[in-house]
């Protein structure tokens, strides 16, 4: 899932990516690289092998040229099965960088989107999940009461 936004801030490109980088970081993300005109981060795991969305590979790149930023932030889903929740995310972290670069809002306030999306995204559960699950449980229900019967009829008889 990737996530391409552009837009113009009056920022000059050493106080731009100045400023998106302390974001980032304050955002959990990695700092891999950073240029005169460009940054990349990531965060999350290196493989996407968890169910916990803010958990799964996350990365950002940032290219400044001549006032126009250009953000592309991906996530790689969970066996690369894409929910909407994954497009929130990253289209709340694009925004939030140019809530930060363009009109100026303080870093909490920008991201407060992201907060709020990276908060209520939880764990994503396919619906063959959700049905193997459902079978565990009724598979361990079964066992449970097989138990409680054969203890009961030992102790009554």
């Amino acid at each position: 899932m990737l996530v391409e936004h552009s837009f113009v801030t009056t920022l000059e490109a050493q106080a731009a990516l100045s400023q998106a980088d302390a974001f980032l970081r304050s955002l959990g993300f990695r700092i891999n690289s950073v240029g005169a005109e460009r940054i990349d981060a990531e965060r999350g795991r290196k493989k996407p092998n968890t169910r916990k969305v803010s958990r799964l590979p996350q990365t950002i790149t940032l290219v400044y040229d001549r006032g126009r930023v250009t953000a592309a932030a991906g996530i790689t889903p969970f066996k690369n099965r894409e929910f909407p929740i994954h497009a929130a995310l990253m289209t709340a972290l694009v925004r939030s960088l140019e809530r930060l670069l363009v009109e100026g809002q303080p870093a909490g306030e920008a991201a407060a989107e992201w907060f709020a999306v990276d908060a209520s995204a939880g764990k994503v559960w396919t619906t063959g999940d959700k049905i193997a699950l459902g079978i565990l449980l009724s598979l361990v229900g079964i066992l449970v009461s097989i138990i409680i019967v054969s203890i009961l009829a030992a102790v009554l008889a």
